[in-house]
Parts: C-alpha cells; structure tokens; sequence
C-alpha cells in the first residue's frame, strides 16, 4: 500500500469515526430530548392527577358542610319550632271537642318530628362523632332491620384502627349508599354489611336483590350509573381505595371496597 493510499485510508477512518460520533451524539440526544419529555409528561400528569384528588376533596368537604347546616337547621329551627306546636297542641286538647280530629293531627305532627330527626341523623350523624365508624354502622343496621323492610346483618373482624374524621365521614358515607341503593333500587330481603380491619379496611356490603346491570368497562360516569354509585366511586379514589362490583341479574349485587389504613 503506497503512502497516498496510507494517508486515504487514514481520513477515511477519521470521517467514519466523525461520523459515527456525530450519529452517536445524535442518539443520545435524541434519547435525551424524550426522556426528558415523557419526564416532564408524567410530572404533568401527576399534577393533574394531584389538582383532580383536591378538586374532589374540596367538593366532598363542601357537600359535608352542607350538610352540616341543613342538619343543623332542620334539628334547631324546624325540629324546636314543631316540637313547640306539639306542646301547644298538648295544652289544648282538653278544649277541643273533635277529638278523632285532634288525635289524628297529633299523630301526623309526631311522625313529621321524627322524620325531621331522622334526616337530620342521616345528614350529620351526631354517633359517628360520640361512638366511632363500627357502632355508629352497627345502630344504623340495627334501625333499618327494626323499621321491618329488610334484614341487615352486620358483621366485624379484627382489630379496629382509628380513623381519621374525614376518611370515617367517607368511609360512612361510601356505606350509607350502597345500604340507601339496596333499599331504594334491589329489592331484597337481606343485607350483609361486613368490615374486615387488618392493614387494610375491606367493606363488603352483598344484597340478596334483583340486581342490576353494569355499563361496559364499569364505566362510573354519573349519567350512566346514576349519582349513588357514581359518589361511591368517586370517594373510594378519594379515600386511594379500590372498588370491585359484582351483580347478576335476579342473583342480587356485591360491592366489596379495599382501603389503605
């Protein structure tokens, strides 16, 4: 090989390791500029994710304090101003002559004041501060068992692990649907309500109902499933927990929903 093909061969070499360099430098920039994209996607998306999580905390936070002053004014304004016209009634029932009339009257003021109550429970329930999340569930059972619609039979295991207030109102509230749904929707005769405290907090709350029949994909918008399972979805995210339903027409339904403690 002579000297000129030498010297060729040598700046052929060079160009070649140039430019595999700069394809190289191009690569890794390339891999750079994407890794840097999906990075500053993700970091978007995850506060996104965090913007949704406040959205819904402070809208569930709303909806509570709502129901906190119509609680509140129905126990001290509409539930004192009755319980004051019952008094009066009382009063005057020696000077009244119609007395099938005035028994009647009294009876439907009686039930009126004991709705307002139970509304008033059933927006700020008053035991779930006083007593804690089981008994406050056990009482609740125990009143829709008593009022002859249906059974509810409650069950717990494990050791009990404090809550949070917010996460029990939402725990408590996730249960007073699904029991309000099997009331309202199933149909059934039989309820079980079933807490399982471990490291976790599993709800297990199965119906013996008609059933129903869920959108494709478990699709949770609230035009499709209707408001109740809707807010049950929404405040089990909120709570980081995860929902899984099981329903079969005429078979009844079963909603078991897992929680981080």
């Amino acid at each position: 090989m002579n000297v000129y093909n030498k010297e060729f061969f040598l700046v052929f070499l060079i160009g070649l390791a140039i430019v595999l360099l700069l394809a190289f430098t191009i690569i890794v920039f390339v891999i750079a500029y994407q890794k840097r994209m999906l990075n500053e996607r993700l970091k978007r998306e995850k506060l996104e994710v965090a913007y949704q999580q406040k959205m819904l905390e402070a809208t569930l936070i709303s909806q509570e304090n709502e129901r906190a002053r119509i609680a509140t004014d129905l126990h001290d304004s509409v539930g004192a101003m009755l319980s004051t016209i019952r008094l009066t009634l009382h009063a005057a029932e020696s000077q009244l002559n119609e007395n099938n009339l005035f028994a009647n009257s009294k009876q439907m003021l009686d039930e009126t004041i004991e709705t307002i109550r139970r509304i008033s429970r059933d927006l700020l329930p008053v035991n779930l501060e006083r007593f804690g999340l089981s008994q406050t569930l056990q009482e609740m059972a125990e009143r829709i068992t008593q009022s002859g619609k249906i059974n509810v039979l409650f069950r717990e295991e494990g050791e009990k692990t404090s809550l949070k207030k917010e996460r029990e109102v939402q725990v408590f509230r996730i249960i007073q649907e699904l029991l309000n749904n099997s009331l309202k929707h199933a149909e059934a005769t039989e309820i079980v309500l079933h807490l399982w405290w471990s490291d976790t907090l599993v709800l297990l709350v199965k119906d013996n109902g008609k059933g129903f029949e869920l959108p494709k994909e478990e699709n949770f918008d609230e035009t499709k499933t209707g408001v109740g399972l809707h807010s049950i979805n929404l405040r089990t995210k909120l709570l980081e927990g995860t929902l899984t339903i099981k329903t079969e027409k005429q078979k009844g339904s079963e909603f078991l929903i897992t929680l981080p403690l």
